[in-house]
Formats: structure tokens, C-alpha cells, sequence
């Protein structure tokens, strides 16, 4: 993946550390230095030597095992993921107003997320279905905000717009995705968003 390949282990991730993740490199050198920086970069020359503003940014050996574990097990976790929005894809893929992910030819998509967007057609707004979802007890998040609305670039894309990426946090979320999920959790799930859409638009 290029010259260094950036992993994230954080909770909701198909496999999980609970926190941290991983740089693979074939560099040595490259690899070398980020191993020094991720342990407050200490100088070999010399004791609390630091040539370098590093971090701790080191793995404990208890979320290394939790992570090996994880590992073993990615092949039945992805091959769940996939199952499951195969069967969210078919519940909601006739349902106005709703869009279901892609898969592009020859790429497997592992469906980290299920996500989808709301168009006018549905008759409620993202963020209404999203309430509808929640007084029921289904649980969704939103499409990350675009990187030139965030606080700290505000200043450096004033006056930018990117309208793809504006559209896609105005009307995306993500259902949930998790492994775990069972048939009759995700028929449950569409068959909320089915009574949102009836109530909705009074079919």
C-alpha cells in the first residue's frame, strides 16, 4: 500500500485492539523510524536523548493478543459484514429515496460501515429517519463532515466548496454493522425504515 500502510484497531473496526493500530512498510528505514517515535523517541546514542518529538504511541502486550486473536478470526468477520449488507441490500435496494452502497468490479468491499443516503423521494430527511430509527432503538451515526467545514480548516478553504463531499455529510449515515448482527436484527431494521417511509409519504 505505497510506501507505508496506516491500520486503525480502534472499537468499531472489523478487528479491534479497543484503541491504537498498525504502519506496515517494507522500508527498513522507514520502519526503524517510526518504531523509534512511537516509544517517545529515545536516542540509542544516549538515555532520555531525544533527537526527535516522539510519542507514546506503544501497544500493550494485552492489546497485541487481542489484536493476534482478532487476526484469526478476519476471514469469518469480513465474510459476515459481506452477508450481512448483501441482505440490508436487498430489503431496502426497491425503497424510494434510499441509496445503498456500491461494489465496484473488482474490488471486495468489506463493509467496515453500511452506509447509505436519503434522498427526497423517502420523504423524510436524513436526520428525521435517523430520529425515527433511534426511538426505536436502532442506533446510527452520521458520514464524517467534510475536512474543509471542520473548526481548524475553516480558515485555510474559506470560500472552497466541494459539493460532493457537502452532499454526502447532508444526506449519509450508516446503519448498523457490526458482525454480530443477526437476520432478524437487520429485518428488523428495514422493516422500521419501511414503516418511516409509509408514515412518511402516507403509502
Amino acid at each position: 500500500m505505497g510506501h507505508a500502510g496506516a491500520f486503525s484497531f480502534y472499537a468499531n473496526k472489523i478487528i479491534t485492539t479497543g484503541e491504537g493500530g498498525m504502519i506496515t512498510t517494507n522500508d527498513a528505514g522507514l520502519a526503524a523510524l517510526v518504531r523509534n517515535l512511537r516509544d517517545h523517541a529515545f536516542s540509542s546514542e544516549r538515555h532520555f536523548w531525544h533527537k526527535f518529538m516522539g510519542f507514546n504511541y506503544r501497544m500493550t502486550n494485552l492489546q497485541a493478543a487481542v489484536g493476534l486473536a482478532q487476526t484469526e478470526q478476519l476471514a469469518g468477520f469480513v465474510e459476515n459484514r459481506r452477508r450481512n449488507a448483501a441482505l440490508y441490500t436487498e430489503l431496502l435496494k426497491d425503497m424510494p429515496g434510499i441509496v445503498t452502497p456500491p461494489e465496484t468490479e473488482n474490488v471486495k468491499n468489506v463493509f467496515w460501515m453500511y452506509s447509505i443516503l436519503v434522498e427526497d423521494e423517502f420523504g423524510m430527511t436524513r436526520d428525521q429517519l435517523r430520529a425515527f430509527l433511534a426511538q426505536r432503538g436502532i442506533e446510527t451515526r452520521t458520514f464524517f463532515i467534510p475536512m474543509h467545514l471542520q473548526p481548524i480548516y475553516y480558515q485555510t478553504f474559506k470560500g472552497q466548496r466541494y459539493p460532493v463531499a457537502e452532499m454526502l455529510c447532508e444526506r449519509g449515515f450508516y446503519l448498523p454493522s457490526a458482525s454480530s448482527l443477526t437476520e432478524s436484527q437487520i429485518r428488523y431494521i428495514a422493516g422500521i425504515m419501511q414503516q418511516a417511509y409509509q408514515q412518511a409519504t402516507g403509502q
